[in-house]
């Protein structure tokens, strides 16, 4: 058998010629290992060169030098054209939030004061001709009503309905259309009082929601629906429950039935539109959608409903209100589920697109993305 030779760990250039000699991880720190001569221990590790040295034997040519490794304090940079992405974003977002922050800031400055809401509400039915009803003289089941059909979570939030105005802009959005509202009561009622019942400019719009965040501060939930009640036009020259409640059926607010309850709350969105002496069956489709919303609510049974619909309406003007008929009053699903799931599925695959892949895929990402942001909008119903 042929001894192996023995090489000393101190000759480099020997154990890289030798082709007996293995080097282990030729690219990784390790130092390789062989034998020192007039030792009896083996496998000793060699003296590693400098980092910098540079071996030469004959006919081949290595480097030693370790390849340049990231410091534990150095960051991967990313590309430069994501970095002008990225940047370009945070510079987009911190400059939308800096002009919002002054648009909010100049509507609060530039807004009207609270003062006393209860001497408006009274000021403004004194104007009207109107006497003022506690909200024990009305009816409850025109309460849960107006509620129903105007705001639903009416009890829950503090003046502003984020659920309610997200699924009005997704609506909007998706069906190009304005035709979503998303005020509250207190918005409303703050719109009446403060701004002359108009908040269509953006000022307007969050000077609105301002003053209702102030009004649900200073009056409790009670105290604010008996002034929406005594505030909100019903048509018909009628301002105020106990004015409306005589104008259409001759009977005080403490004594409206179900029927009755929800054709006047069916009037405020649209007095003109649904006035049930002008178009009966405008009137009675909009009490079908107040129906409906009670039902949803739990305030009424849907027999309560059906019956309710099918009533003939006594008016005080000694006309009737006849019956309506082919219109369901059982509650209806706010979203359409497939379409809720399809825009789900897109908008997951758009967004691991954009953070997995590069390139050209980021922007195929991003319109996946908005993609499925759309389906998904357009599975909201109508409220």
């Amino acid at each position: 058998m042929r001894r192996r030779e023995r090489i000393p760990c101190s000759d480099p250039a020997r154990l890289w010629a030798n082709p007996q000699f293995k080097v282990l991880g030729s690219i990784s720190p390790r130092r390789p290992i062989c034998t020192d001569i007039g030792s009896r221990q083996k496998h000793h590790r060699a003296v590693a060169p400098r980092s910098d040295a540079r071996i030469t034997v004959p006919g081949v040519a290595m480097d030693l030098r370790s390849p340049a490794r990231p410091s534990a304090n150095s960051t991967v940079q990313p590309p430069n054209g994501r970095r002008r992405v990225r940047r370009l974003i945070v510079d987009s977002l911190l400059a939308s939030a800096a002009l919002a922050a002054g648009f909010v800031g100049f509507a609060v400055v530039t807004g009207p004061s609270l003062g006393d809401p209860q001497a408006l509400v009274s000021q403004r039915l004194a104007s009207n001709g109107g006497t003022f009803v506690s909200l024990s003289g009305i009816a409850p089941v025109m309460q849960q009503a107006v509620v129903a059909a105007e705001d639903e979570r009416f009890w829950g939030h503090h003046g502003i309905d984020t659920i309610g105005i997200a699924r009005a802009v997704a609506y909007d959005a998706s069906h190009l259309s304005l035709s979503e509202g998303a005020s509250t009561i207190t918005e409303q009622l703050a719109k009446e009082l403060y701004l002359d019942g108009n908040d269509r400019s953006p000022i307007r719009k969050i000077q609105d929601a301002v003053l209702a965040f102030r009004l649900e501060s200073a009056l409790s939930k009670d105290q604010i629906l008996a002034a929406y009640l005594n505030t909100v036009y019903f048509g018909e020259g009628a301002t105020g429950i106990g004015a409306a409640s005589a104008r259409y059926f001759g009977v005080p607010p403490s004594e409206l039935t179900l029927a009755q309850a929800s054709l006047l709350a069916g009037l405020i969105r649209s007095p003109s539109a649904d006035d049930p002496l002008i178009d009966p069956a405008a009137a009675r489709a909009r009490q079908g959608s107040v129906l409906r919303a009670m039902v949803g609510a739990g305030d009424v049974t849907q027999a309560q409903a059906v019956r309710a619909i099918g009533e003939l309406l006594p008016l005080a003007s000694g006309s009737k209100l006849a019956p309506a008929s082919g219109i369901s009053v059982s509650p209806s699903s706010a979203v359409s589920v497939p379409l809720v799931v399809l825009g789900g599925a897109l908008l997951m695959i758009g967004v691991m697109v954009v953070v997995r892949l590069g390139g050209w895929f980021v922007l195929a990402g991003w319109v996946v993305t908005a993609t499925g942001l759309l389906v998904a909008a357009r599975a909201i119903h109508r409220a």
